[in-house]
This record gives C-alpha cells, structure tokens and sequence, in this order.
C-alpha cells in the first residue's frame, strides 16, 4: 500500500514536471511557424537582399506571412513601402521586378559609356537635372547612383525613357547635374 502512495506520487510529480516543462520550453518550438522578416528597416524602393532576410518564429499563425519556403523568392525584389525592422513580410509590400513604386513610372539606366559629367552629390531620392549639348532636357528622380562615378538610375516615365534612349543613342554626352 505504501509503495502505491509514493509510486502514485512520483508518477504525479512527474506529470507536472513534464507538463511544466512543456509550457515554459518545449511548446514554443513545437508549435510555433517560422515566418520571413527584414533584419533592418527597408525603405520604399530598396532591393532586397539575403543579407537583409532571417527566420523568426510566430507563436500564431500570421495569414499571409511569407514563410521560409517562400525565402529565395523574395530576394531581388523591391519594397513596395518602407518595412519595419522584424516586421513579418507579406506580397503586398512588394513590387515585381519590373514595377517601380509608382506605376506609370518605370526605372531607366543611363550607362556611364553615356555620360559626360556628373555630380558627385547624386544619391537615391535626389533631383537629378540633365543636359545634352548645353541644352536642359529635364529633372528626374534619381533611383540608384554609384557613390563618384558609374552609371546612375533615374525614375521616368515611357515617354521620357524614349526620349532620354533615343538621345542616349545619338552618343551625345549627358552632363548630370543634382539639385541640392
């Protein structure tokens, strides 16, 4: 009879034990969904990289969180809106590849073969003025400028892009001025 008493105890001291356990360790890695998120602030526009991706886990359920089987096809992609560092990723806040922020807007290279003279103070979000021949063509945003010297992405629409390709083309030098 006593051992029955202390064999009923110990089966119960260990059936707190384990549910103890269960509750403060185990459950959080048993149940939880690992979800993409940013690992710094991303800013409307910017490319997103492997380097800015890493797994976090959800104790919930987030519908319409990318998951990690969705992971590689994020990279490439630009942010549709500015992302919150830790922020779970979902489609919405991306844009294709070919899509800029804005819609009618499109992304154009001026290669450096094209261009005769830049500024050194061009950055993305800038107002880049560019002149042919002496002559002003027009003021763009600026996408993606390398830091000197090298080639520079402006935001444009079809029109412009046309124009701006067709000048390109002639092999007259741009000169591409910012304004501060």
């Amino acid at each position: 009879m006593k051992r029955r008493k202390v064999l009923g105890i110990l089966i119960i001291i260990i059936a707190v034990g384990g549910l103890a356990i269960w509750e403060f360790s185990l459950r959080e890695y048993a149940l939880r969904d690992e979800i993409v998120v940013v690992e710094e602030d991303v800013q409307k526009g910017d490319k997103i990289t492997a380097e800015n991706l890493k797994l976090m886990g959800a104790q919930v359920k987030i519908k319409g969180a990318m998951s990690k089987e969705d992971r590689n096809k994020l990279i490439g992609k630009r942010a549709a809106q500015f992302i919150h560092k830790n922020a779970p990723i979902f489609k919405e806040y991306l844009l294709n590849n070919e899509e800029t922020a804005d819609k009618q807007e499109m992304i154009l290279p001026i290669p450096e073969r094209a261009i005769e003279a830049r500024s050194k103070h061009l950055k993305k979000g800038s107002l880049a003025v560019i002149f042919s021949n002496g002559n002003l063509i027009s003021k763009y945003r600026v996408w993606r400028a390398a830091i000197d010297e090298g080639d520079v992405e402006i935001i444009v629409n079809n029109q412009e892009a046309k124009n701006l390709s067709n000048i390109i083309a002639t092999g007259e030098g741009l000169v591409i001025g910012c304004k501060i």
